[in-house]
């Protein structure tokens, strides 16, 4: 889904959004939860050096313009508004010499 083209240090993320449960099995809505969101990077500004398309990245608190659109909800952030990104679950997925194979082999 291409329907915006970030500029400089931009980056358009698509928000994984989750209900949440407490230890003891009560319901947490999304608007009582810490408002820190994973996404997906969908698109990057041409200036965006630390993710790319198709990473997954945790976003700061209260940052970007988040809006809903067919498909779910969206975030354009700054880049330096981007805390970490996702590394891959095991080593076979992660690049040779990676930190991901590096950690996995722990």
């Amino acid at each position: 889904m291409r329907f915006l083209q970030p500029i400089g240090q931009a980056v358009v993320i698509q928000l994984e959004l989750r209900d949440a449960m407490s230890s003891g099995g009560l319901f947490i809505p999304q608007s009582a939860q810490k408002p820190m969101h994973w996404g997906r990077v969908l698109a990057v500004g041409d200036k965006v050096t630390a993710v790319q398309e198709g990473d997954t990245a945790l976003t700061a608190p209260h940052q970007g313009y988040r809006y809903e659109a067919k498909g779910g909800d969206f975030l354009v952030i700054d880049e330096k508004h981007l805390l970490a990104t996702r590394l891959p679950a095991c080593a076979d997925e992660a690049p040779p010499d990676s930190d991901a194979e590096r950690l996995c082999s722990r």
